[in-house]
């Protein structure tokens, strides 16, 4: 279908809508357009002029008539390329309108959710097919208000919404916002100006998507594991290591060395000084542009080495929530926690030194996962984050590499270990265990060196010897009884009888238990793992059952 056909089908339908401004001509407009297969960019313009014109002079516009007109702006830009910031303004802002509440700007207007739903979707369109002039031009600081402004209301649509695709759109369209699709292909100067920007929206985006990743596992696991791969994008947009480098010296040395450089040397100087280039009046919606003076008003966080570590300690804490959703039931969530931790390190490494830890503790914990898929992934990030661990210990000249983490791991693991045992929480008490077996298994025969300390070495087989304490209440072994009949039958023993623990009722976490009893064995020196145990054995009558299970 040529140019010509398209405009005389759609011509007379968009005529009936500025003459009548029904609905009924407003969803004749709609159907044509689903009919259309070839590009609307030369028409845009005159087929969106009447709906707008309507969304602006109608005083209350019925819920029905608004979603077929946001159904119309949808079409229009699933079908078209946006080349002119005054258009992209024009309709950016009516659609942030349709979802604001009209009294109170900070709250979502009391519209359907299917309105909602297509109005977020359309936004996504329209950041998606504007030109690369447009886009430098939202991301510029005249625009930050409005940017602003739409990041407040999907967050608040992400937050308070309770329809589950709803929400997804939400998110998906704060990643639209984000350009999170397109930014590997964007030029660094680019990739620059947009981390700078949300450098002053950051706090805002990470509290309301950590609300949302650590919710009740009601709202299903698709919410949940967008939710984080957002929060990691937005983490890695503003906090890579290769961007903040630029702004701040010696990132990840620490405050005393930061402080030192900066009055040895001052700081960098800041280009805040460059200029926004506006499009032309020409246009049909005949918009003000946007005042030069905005810019001026515009408040813009400046990156220093004190915003760097307030930032990154806050972000910390927000990394000590979500590593909790290693125990989350779905396993395409834990699949995306394991993606979350390996580009929390691979980027961030030395901004979020803070978190490094933690995430490698996911990492580690969830290689021995139930689900393949899920241990295969964990693997395969261990390898990228031991490079990325490498390589941070260059730049800071810090000889704290993977195996030096670990080593910390185990200490802190084996003092956590008897306390979340004597909570009696199966899947933190299994996940505590693998996350122990996992960097024994990484450190390997380093476990010797582990061992070496005698009160390290004592800690562990303390931790191992209380989570092995065995149920000793249980009778049935002794209620056990031959026939009388036949006193010569052989008695046949269920094999779990003898063999039930106080603090855990799970095979799994038993097998775990035994797997990294096995593994300290096999790696250390054996000779000293054994005096070690009958020292256990000597010293306390409680855990005597307890040393010699583990000496098997």
């Amino acid at each position: 279908m040529d140019d010509g056909e398209i405009f005389t089908r759609l011509q007379a339908a968009s005529v009936r809508v500025a003459r009548e401004r029904s609905v009924e001509s407003v969803r004749e407009v709609r159907k044509e357009l689903e009919k259309v297969t070839g590009c609307l960019t030369h028409y845009k313009d005159y087929l969106l002029f009447p709906h707008i014109i309507i969304l602006k002079t109608t005083h209350k516009c019925s819920w029905e008539l608004q979603e077929e007109i946001v159904g119309v702006i949808h079409e229009v830009l699933y079908r078209s390329t946006i080349e002119d910031l005054i258009f992209f303004q024009e309709i950016f802002t009516q659609l942030f309108f349709i979802l604001t509440d009209k009294t109170d700007p900070q709250k979502v207007g009391n519209i359907s959710e299917d309105c909602k739903k297509t109005a977020l979707a359309s936004v996504s369109l329209l950041v998606q097919n504007s030109s690369d002039s447009v886009r430098e031009e939202v991301y510029a600081d005249a625009f930050r208000p409005q940017l602003g402004h739409a990041i407040y209301i999907t967050l608040k649509l992400i937050q308070e919404e309770k329809n589950r695709s709803l929400k997804l759109q939400a998110i998906e369209t704060l990643l639209s916002l984000g350009q999170k699709k397109s930014f590997e292909s964007l030029p660094k100067q680019q990739q620059d100006v947009l981390s700078t920007t949300y450098a002053n929206f950051l706090p805002g985006i990470l509290m309301a998507l950590t609300r949302v990743a650590t919710a009740d596992e009601k709202q299903g696991h698709k919410v949940t594991a967008l939710a984080l791969d957002a929060w990691s994008y937005f983490v890695m947009l503003v906090m890579r290591d290769n961007f903040l480098s630029k702004h701040v010296t010696a990132l990840g040395e620490g405050a005393t060395v930061a402080r030192l450089h900066k009055q040895l040397f001052g700081e960098k100087d800041q280009d805040s000084n460059k200029k926004t280039q506006l499009p032309s009046k020409d246009n049909k919606f005949m918009l003000l542009q946007p005042q030069e003076n905005l810019s001026s008003k515009t408040i813009n966080i400046e990156i220093t080495s004190e915003w760097v570590d307030k930032t990154a300690e806050r972000v910390s804490l927000l990394v000590q929530s979500l590593a909790k959703l290693v125990t989350y039931s779905h396993w395409r969530v834990r699949l995306s926690l394991v993606h979350w931790a390996q580009q929390l390190i691979c980027n961030c490494c030395r901004s979020l030194s803070g978190g490094v830890i933690l995430a490698v503790e996911v990492i580690v914990g969830l290689r021995s996962d139930d689900i393949v898929d899920v241990g295969t992934a964990a693997q395969d990030a261990l390898l990228a984050v031991t490079e990325a661990l490498e390589v941070r210990s260059q730049h800071t000249h810090s000889q704290q590499g993977l195996l030096e983490l670990l080593e910390e791991r185990v200490y802190a693991l084996s003092t956590q270990l008897p306390t979340i045992c004597r909570q009696q929480d199966g899947a933190k008490t299994l996940t505590c265990v693998r996350q122990l077996l996992g960097c024994l298994e990484v450190l390997g025969e380093r476990l010797t060196q582990v061992l070496s300390g005698p009160s390290h070495s004592h800690r562990l087989l303390h931790a191992l010897s209380f989570a092995l304490t065995l149920d000793t209440t249980d009778s049935d072994l002794l209620l056990e009884r031959t026939d009388a009949q036949d006193p010569f039958e052989l008695l046949s023993i269920k094999p779990s009888l003898g063999k039930c623990f106080k603090h855990f009722q799970d095979v799994r976490i038993s097998e775990a238990l035994g797997t990294t009893c096995h593994l300290i064995g096999y790696h250390s020196n054996l000779t000293l793992v054994v005096d070690l145990c009958l020292d256990c054995l000597q010293q306390s009558t409680y855990h005597q059952k307890e040393s010699l299970l583990m000496l098997t």
